[in-house]
């Protein structure tokens, strides 16, 4: 398994607007809603395992030390291979940044945990913030700091 960088719009358009994750990503605003162009701060990172692509994580830069993960995994990849690759992304982050944030809408309980089983605290809630099914409901604020990933790995080893 391995992450490798995708410029490619339409791949990228056929992972966030699978109807398996589309779903899960999207508010009401947003269902089905294709990039027109590549956001320039945005990096794409294909998630590949016997030479298949499997989903997504975009990487946006909150300022020189934080990056914000979106996760766009399809189905059949959720489980251990999602943690695995869960876990290149974040050595893959951490390289660059010191923190990792994510937002997880109240209603997707899998993305908490699959956040949480990586490391991620919740360290708040963006109240009403997010309109999902013509209501608006609380996000988790996710974080992970680069220390607390490294003191994480070496345990695990």
């Amino acid at each position: 398994m391995h992450l490798q960088q995708i410029n490619d719009i339409n791949i990228i358009n056929s992972i966030i607007t699978n109807p398996d994750v589309n779903g899960d990503v999207s508010d009401d605003f947003s269902v089905n809603t294709k990039l027109t162009v590549l956001p320039n701060t945005f990096e794409w990172l294909g998630v590949y395992d016997d030479g298949q692509l499997h989903g997504l994580y975009a990487l946006v830069p909150q300022n020189g030390t934080t990056a914000e993960i979106h996760t766009c995994l399809l189905p059949h990849f959720r489980g251990k291979k999602a943690f695995d690759a869960g876990r290149l992304l974040l050595d893959h982050l951490f390289s660059k940044y010191q923190k990792a944030i994510s937002y997880v809408p109240e209603y997707n309980r899998k993305a908490k945990l699959y956040a949480q089983v990586l490391g991620f605290t919740v360290e708040g809630i963006n109240r009403s913030s997010y309109l999902k099914n013509n209501r608006l409901i609380d996000q988790f604020l996710v974080g992970l700091t680069k220390e607390e990933y490294l003191c994480q790995s070496q345990q695990q080893q």
